[in-house]
């Protein structure tokens, strides 16, 4: 039986379809300005497992980085999983470089797939977990080499729990901070390299956090461990550039008009 989440919900694959159709040229643009994006290994990995792939937008991106690169995509949901699979082998005109490319998605806990992959990509899914820091730490026993996560951070010393209402449902909305970052890097077995690039921004309107967390301002970052490389930890702030107005426009309208289409 499916618990009560968001993740579980019918609608939940339309919140996350909007650049579905678009041209690979737009895609690139949109990805291309994040900061994980820029923390992505430049050798090519051997292979991707995705957590929390949701529709299968990034699938492609990672594809177009990484061509030869054998991509799995896990979520909870599964009719985000569904629209996914659907997707692919993608239609002539929508992604040309490469018709014969099937990624492969699965509906279930990352944690129950028997295998390591060299690239473990996790976008915007920690701050979600009741406990983060044991995630990521399951995340980093998942890969050979490199984990790279987008999540929530603050410069204060203690992390923040708050709270984010998505489709009517409550869900928790994790702020870690640097000194607890810090502190859990040094636990994890083999030490790696980490490097984090964080973007200030102010919270959503659907975020609540403690009072005491002044004017809502967190951080949007971008964390990369490698396993292989000195054990070191570097923190920077990287601001993203904003997408251009005409860009913007074109995402909104096809997000409205995906909102018709995109059902499991």
């Amino acid at each position: 039986m499916e618990t009560a989440s968001p993740w579980h919900l019918a609608q939940h694959p339309r919140d996350y379809n909007y650049l579905a159709g678009l041209p690979v040229w737009m895609r690139r643009r949109f990805y291309a300005r994040y900061n994980e994006m820029a923390l992505l290994p430049v050798t090519a990995p051997v292979s991707i497992l995705e957590v929390g792939c949701a529709t299968g937008e990034v699938a492609l991106y990672l594809h177009d980085r990484y061509p030869t690169a054998a991509y799995t995509g896990t979520d909870i949901s599964r009719h985000a999983v569904a629209v996914a699979t659907r997707k692919f082998p993608p239609c002539r005109g929508l992604w040309p470089k490469d018709h014969a490319w099937v990624p492969s998605f699965w509906c279930g806990d990352f944690r129950d797939i028997g295998r390591k992959d060299e690239l473990v990509f996790c976008r915007d899914v920690v701050h979600h977990q009741d406990d983060p820091l044991a995630f990521l730490t399951a995340l980093y026993a998942k890969t050979s080499r490199y984990l790279l996560v987008r999540l929530r951070t603050t410069l204060r010393r203690d992390s923040i729990r708050g709270c984010q209402t998505i489709n009517g449902l409550t869900v928790p909305y994790w702020v870690l901070s640097e000194h607890d970052l810090r502190r859990w890097s040094r636990t994890l077995t083999p030490l790696a390299a980490v490097t984090v690039f964080e973007h200030p921004k102010v919270c959503q309107s659907s975020v609540v956090v403690p009072n005491q967390y002044e004017h809502g301002i967190y951080a949007e970052t971008a964390m990369v461990l490698d396993k292989r490389g000195p054990d070191k930890f570097s923190w920077r702030i990287q601001m993203e550039s904003p997408l251009p107005f005409w860009l913007r426009t074109v995402i909104a309208i096809n997000r409205r008009r995906r909102a018709y289409v995109c059902q499991a």
